[in-house]
């Protein structure tokens, strides 16, 4: 009888078809290379994209209590939106402070100023005086252009990269629209 060889594609097929009808542990092949060292973005504007939202509650300083928007943030080197450089998370503080003294009049006004130029920076089409959703489903694909700092992280003492501005005077980009999946059609 003849023995047939089975290609390492036939192999990764077989695997997966096992793991998925089985509780086996993911696997990867070690390859004895170190991570590659990440490297801050020179200050300087930048295409982004939003790739994820999670919605939560300030817990520091001035702005305890109020509700927050993570934005999960992926930066580009071209206006194709083809060329990832980096990715991190930053955070749009909605102004909910409450108070009559002029500080936290002055904060809200700040923390609103920041989620209007998000939402100009993004092309949301938005009027004066008009209520705008900012929760995951109405961010996830968003782009635009911002300001990228280098900044010191006050806790680890590392410098690290922090979106500074939304720039709402530059090009305009198209959302990414996310796959849809119909729930009806979803087997879930």
């Amino acid at each position: 009888m003849l023995k047939t060889q089975k290609t390492k594609s036939q192999n990764a097929a077989q695997r997966k078809t096992q793991n998925s009808n089985t509780n086996i542990m993911p696997s990867f092949q070690f390859t004895n290379e170190d991570v590659p060292q990440f490297e801050l973005l020179k200050s300087g504007n930048y295409g982004f994209e939003v790739v994820g939202a999670d919605v939560g509650i300030s817990n520091s300083g001035k702005t305890n209590g109020c509700e927050t928007l993570s934005l999960k943030l992926k930066f580009f080197s071209d206006k194709e939106f083809k060329k990832p450089l980096a990715q991190w998370t930053e955070r749009l503080t909605f102004p909910q402070l409450t108070g009559t003294d002029e500080k936290t009049a002055n904060l809200n006004k700040f923390l609103n100023g920041m989620c209007n130029m998000f939402v100009k920076c993004t092309n949301m089409k938005a009027a004066p005086g008009q209520d705008i959703s900012l929760e995951p489903s109405t961010v996830i694909g968003l782009r635009g252009v911002c300001h990228v700092t280098q900044v010191k992280n006050e806790r680890s003492g590392e410098m690290q990269n922090r979106v500074k501005t939304w720039l709402t005077d530059k090009e305009k980009f198209p959302r990414n629209e996310p796959s849809k999946i119909d729930s009806e059609d979803a087997n879930w």
